[in-house]
């Protein structure tokens, strides 16, 4: 089964039979798929309520601020790392509250190495910002 976070899905429904769904190469054999579109909040209460703590990797292209913004204290709570891909946006929706979630991490990072903390600001300035660009944030607590 394929989940669908349906924040994500809102955006691409315009061009969904040319996008993430639709392979890019020849395919000599196909698989059928039952596909669920759910909310996030709904995809928190009916398959995540079973697991403590959660590691994320979140590469939306450019839409995880929107998504991962969705998620309740009580899940950010329970994650103990996260690499989520930062896409420069100078519109970026839900990002005040993801940024108020992450910045209780540890350690937040541009780099996997280093164990220092970015600042809210550091973090909003780029996310926010006009250059186009592409990092991976990684965030951590001490256990």
């Amino acid at each position: 089964m394929i989940i669908i976070i349906d924040e994500f899905l809102e955006v691409n429904k315009k061009s969904l039979s040319e996008s993430i769904f639709r392979p890019t190469a020849y395919v000599s054999v196909q698989e059928d798929n039952l596909l669920s579109v759910i909310s996030s909040q709904d995809f928190e209460v009916e398959k995540l309520h079973r697991y403590k703590k959660f590691v994320i990797k979140s590469d939306i292209e450019g839409w995880d601020a929107r998504v991962l913004g969705n998620f309740s204290e009580n899940f950010w709570s329970n994650v103990e790392a996260a690499v989520i891909e930062v896409q420069s946006n100078p519109k970026v929706d839900s990002l005040d509250y993801l940024l108020s979630e992450l910045v209780k991490f540890d350690f937040l990072s541009w780099d996997p190495i280093e164990n220092q903390k970015l600042t809210r600001e550091e973090i909003s300035s780029f996310w926010q910002s006009h250059d186009p660009g592409v990092r991976n944030l990684y965030a951590k607590r001490i256990l």
